[in-house]
């Protein structure tokens, strides 16, 4: 069975359960800490997880040497925070420490030191304050977290698959990187082949290569991988979660590229479905374009808005679509309702039927580049 996904995930460095084991008040005072950590990641509160993780990690740094497995398991804890609070300078600054914290308590050929390499990596391809020369460097510590598997265990191994695949997914994620996709295969044909029992990892790798593709355009290569994504997420009747729905967004926008628009309501409908229709927000779309810029607002530097009506049909696509009104220029009006008329929703249901719902309003912006 499939399990749902939450995003952001927080990995806990489960060596700092060697808390217990350590007598005295220091033993009690982290113990509560952590403690308050794990509670905070249950919640997913990402400020929390971030402030929790933080005294953790002041505290061991205070208090052991830097050789102490806590101390080492607090700092990767830390990083993780730090990244999920989009702290990205900072997330480097203390990846680069966790590195050498697991090197100094676990020696440099050790399959423990996977872990802070893969978020080191994370961290500097995440980190735009930084040079592009720099932000390239990631992939040296992919490889090397690669190159201690494939010492330690072998490529053929399930854990240099899970490991390919976070490789894949931090190239794509983090630095849109065109090595995703070798990272990606190498999961992908694991997953589908001896390790297919692993049925998430099997998901996210077909997903994540169709993603690739679709980040390159070219959606026909990417259709079956989605498709295979959607197929694994149907196993043994499994509940759909954020991946699956955001496959099911993606093949949206790949049957309406390739003319398939009957296939598109479809998933339209199906997310549908699934998602509970929300009549106090303002709609959101199955996915983003960027609206065309009119050229005579441009040539004027002209910015500001259009807000347009219209209906979410019961097959997702919009209905009626006027421009009620605009800002800074007349011309947003025209060239909102068209970028409007190009998206595609999930419709609303009633007692299990799609239904039309009119009245929908949306505001599109128009902005220059700075």
């Amino acid at each position: 069975m499939l399990n749902c996904v939450k995003a952001p995930v927080f990995l806990i460095a489960v060596l700092l359960m060697n808390a217990l084991l350590v007598n005295g008040a220091h033993a009690s005072e982290l113990g509560t800490l952590f403690a308050a950590y794990q509670s905070a990641v249950e919640e997913g509160d990402t400020e929390k997880v971030r402030e929790s993780a933080a005294g953790v990690y002041e505290y061991t740094r205070k208090t052991y040497p830097e050789d102490n497995k806590n101390r080492a398991a607090a700092t990767l804890n830390y990083t993780k925070a730090l990244f999920a609070d989009r702290e990205y300078e900072l997330a480097e600054e203390i990846a680069r420490e966790a590195l050498a914290r697991y090197e100094s308590v676990y020696g440099e050929e050790s399959l423990d030191l996977v872990d802070p390499q893969l978020e080191l990596a994370r961290a500097i391809a995440g980190n735009r304050r930084s040079s592009a020369e720099h932000r390239r460097t990631f992939s040296r510590y992919l490889n090397k977290a690669l190159k201690l598997v494939e010492d330690n265990r072998g490529e053929a191994s399930a854990l240099y698959a899970v490991v390919a695949l976070d490789a894949g997914r931090i190239s794509l994620d983090q630095a849109g990187s065109p090595r995703a996709r070798k990272y990606l295969e190498i999961a992908q044909e694991a997953f589908d082949g001896p390790y297919q029992e692993h049925t998430l990892k099997r998901f996210l790798a077909s997903f994540y290569l169709g993603k690739f593709y679709m980040a390159k355009e070219q959606y026909r290569t990417a259709r079956p991988y989605l498709e295979s994504a959607l197929e694994i997420a149907d196993t043994d009747g499994a509940p759909d979660g954020a991946l699956e729905l955001t496959a099911r967004a993606f093949l949206v926008d790949i049957y309406e590229q390739v003319g398939e628009e009957e296939m598109s309501i479809a998933q339209c409908r199906a997310i549908g479905k699934m998602v509970p229709f929300n009549m106090d927000q303002e709609p959101r779309s199955l996915y983003q374009r960027m609206p065309e810029y009119p050229a005579s607002a441009l040539r004027n530097n002209r910015e500001g808005y259009a807000v347009v009506k219209f209906t979410i049909s019961d097959t997702g696509i919009p209905a009626d679509v006027t421009a009620i009104d605009t800002e800074g220029s007349t011309s947003f009006g025209g060239a909102a309702e068209e970028y409007v008329k190009g998206l595609r929703y999930a419709p609303r249901f009633v007692d299990g039927k799609a239904v039309d719902t009119p009245d929908r309003k949306v505001k599109i912006s128009f902005n220059l580049a700075k």
